[in-house]
């Protein structure tokens, strides 16, 4: 044994050892029927059968059923085996790493590769070691288009196992301080509803008058209310979403203007990055109908980022690509930047809401150009857009606070995670 401990991953307890998974359990794989499709393969009253579709997004230590539970005709012609209650499942691919603990008796497809733990091993020691070792996992296994974790090298990885009692111990400690850890998550994520419930319903009254209700009668106590009264026009009146150019992808270079493509575009501050790509420097002259300028108000049309805007902040000109908008104010109108912010940051909902294409969403200029608003007189926009900007600034501060806490929480259990399998968590 002083071999095996010697390969130890890092220094556990003199009582505790380092063993390789096939000294404390059998590697078993899954299966998927012949002919997949054929629905006399499945049965709801069959054999549970597993897949890691079943785990994506699953938080629970145990499982006990799947989407689909095999009959025993799918049983007898898939290559999946009848797996015990307390069988540790752990996905082998797409992603390696998921793991739960049988709850009853499952088969799994061949995304698993499980382990029927012998009677010295706590099923639960062994799940919380392998999601802490997640990396190690994925170290190990191969394959280019996708990671692949096989059996035989599974049954090689390292286990830092303590006797049975203080495994017990440890899953008992760890589950109690990832129970407080959890209150913890689930404030944060009420403060974060209640803070994006905060932030619509100032932009509701931001564009409705409501936020500028003192402000007016204060205007009109001194004699300056004359002209007060708000306009219901289209957004289209107001400004114009102009497309960006379908440059190609084969002029893309390392230097010269920056090419501000849908990828580009966040939420706020707009700005070339690491990954945006380039253009000779050329161009910017040769396409000046293309050319963004600082303080242009830019939006993602489709996408993963579809619905995104925000303010162009950078010295250096870029160009608009295809499938990015620029919001261009027209000229006879009167209508201010900060507004227009203010505008499209409560639009944003419904814009995504009338986004169309399924899985990659588009939105069209003249969908966004036929939202109606309430416009305000001029400097009543601009009370309204200073208003909103300082508020959304703050917003801004607590939402950065709520997700620093969260990351917080996070390292926390993974600390834990460290700690316990390092024989300091409990004594």
């Amino acid at each position: 044994m002083a071999g095996l401990e010697q390969l130890g991953r890092w220094s556990v307890p003199s009582e505790w050892r380092w063993l390789r998974a096939k000294d404390f359990a059998s590697v078993v794989g899954g299966g998927t029927p012949k002919d997949a499709k054929d629905p006399s393969n499945y049965d709801p009253h069959g054999t549970p059968w597993i897949t890691p579709a079943d785990l994506s997004g699953y938080s629970g230590a145990t499982i006990r059923n799947g989407a689909r539970s095999l009959s025993t005709e799918g049983l007898r012609k898939s290559s999946a085996r009848r797996l015990p209650a307390g069988t540790v499942l752990i996905s082998s691919r797409a992603p390696v790493g998921y793991c739960v603990v049988a709850d009853g008796e499952v088969t799994t497809n061949q995304g698993f590769r499980s382990l029927v733990l012998n009677d010295e091993v706590d099923p639960f020691f062994i799940r919380y070691y392998v999601l802490a070792s997640k990396t190690y996992l994925e170290d190990n296994a191969s394959g280019t288009t996708f990671k692949e974790l096989p059996g035989k090298v599974l049954g090689d990885l390292l286990f830092p196992i303590p006797p049975l009692d203080t495994q017990r111990r440890i899953v008992a400690r760890i589950d109690e301080l990832f129970s407080e850890l959890e209150d913890g998550e689930a404030a944060l994520a009420r403060a974060r509803a209640d803070l994006e419930t905060y932030r619509k319903s100032l932009l509701k009254a931001a564009v409705t008058g409501e936020l500028t209700a003192d402000w007016r009668s204060a205007k009109r106590e001194a004699g300056e209310g004359q002209d007060a009264s708000w306009l219901q026009v289209n957004l289209g009146d107001l400004c114009k979403l102009q497309g960006g150019f379908a440059f190609k992808s084969d002029d893309y270079t390392d230097q010269g203007v920056p090419l501000m493509r849908i990828g580009d575009i966040t939420d706020g501050i707009v700005a070339p990055g690491p990954s945006t790509v380039r253009l000779p420097s050329a161009y910017a002259a040769e396409y000046p109908r293309f050319v963004i300028q600082e303080g242009d108000i830019l939006i993602a049309m489709s996408g993963a980022t579809t619905g995104k805007f925000g303010v162009y902040r950078s010295d250096l000109p870029s160009l608009l690509n295809q499938r990015v908008g620029r919001f261009q104010i027209v000229e006879s109108t009167k209508l201010a930047v900060g507004f227009l912010l203010t505008i499209i940051s409560h639009l944003q909902p419904w814009i995504l809401a009338a986004a169309y294409g399924g899985a990659q969403p588009n939105i069209s200029s003249k969908g966004i150009e036929a939202f109606e608003i309430a416009l305000p007189p001029l400097d009543e926009q601009q009370h309204i857009a200073a208003v909103w900007a300082e508020l959304s600034e703050a917003i801004m501060e607590k939402r950065q606070a709520i997700i620093n806490a969260e990351q917080l929480l996070a390292n926390l259990r993974q600390s834990i995670l460290a700690a316990a399998f390092r024989g300091e968590l409990v004594q």
